[in-house]
């Protein structure tokens, strides 16, 4: 929820991905489905002082969750579907759309995809412009020209962040 990253990019996140140097602490990462289309778009967003504690002691590893990281993320006893068991034992509420033709996927209402849903959503109820919650959220600009001459303060980045945060921190 804090970063509204996708799982394959939190079980890809290594210290050298965290700067804690800098006045205001950031996560800088190539997001993979961005890779996976040949483009190299960076995400370089603000860590919100909560998730500091927890990422800050591992800032000297090579790989955050190693055990993670050789788990795929979209097959039957992948990541997503772990997640999804999770859910499940803890009794929260989902509707669940089975596959529609011979390549469709089952679609649940909640996953661990949710929270890119979530953060943006609390970031708008915040009243943080729709080009900063793209930047913060490492979505492609979409051929907006105007987004490449944008250039986002991270300190104001960090504050809609905690903003919009606040209730579960």
């Amino acid at each position: 929820l804090c970063l509204g990253i996708r799982l394959a990019d939190a079980t890809r996140m290594a210290g050298s991905n965290f700067d804690f140097v800098a006045d205001v602490p950031v996560i800088n990462f190539i997001p993979s489905k961005t890779e996976r289309h040949g483009e190299k778009a960076r995400v370089i967003a603000p860590v919100v002082a909560p998730l500091l504690p927890v990422v800050q002691p591992l800032a000297s590893k090579s790989v955050l969750t190693p055990m993670l990281r050789e788990i795929p993320v979209g097959t039957r006893g992948g990541l997503s579907a772990r997640f999804m068991r999770l859910l499940r034992a803890q009794k929260i509420p989902m509707r669940t759309e089975e596959p529609k033709g011979p390549a469709g996927k089952r679609w649940h209402s909640k996953g661990f995809h949710s929270f890119r849903h979530t953060l943006p959503t609390l970031l708008a109820e915040q009243g943080c412009p729709p080009d900063m919650r793209k930047a913060i959220l490492g979505h492609s600009d979409g051929g907006d020209v105007h987004s490449r001459y944008t250039h986002h303060n991270l300190e104001q980045m960090r504050d809609y962040l905690k903003k919009a945060l606040m209730p579960f921190c």
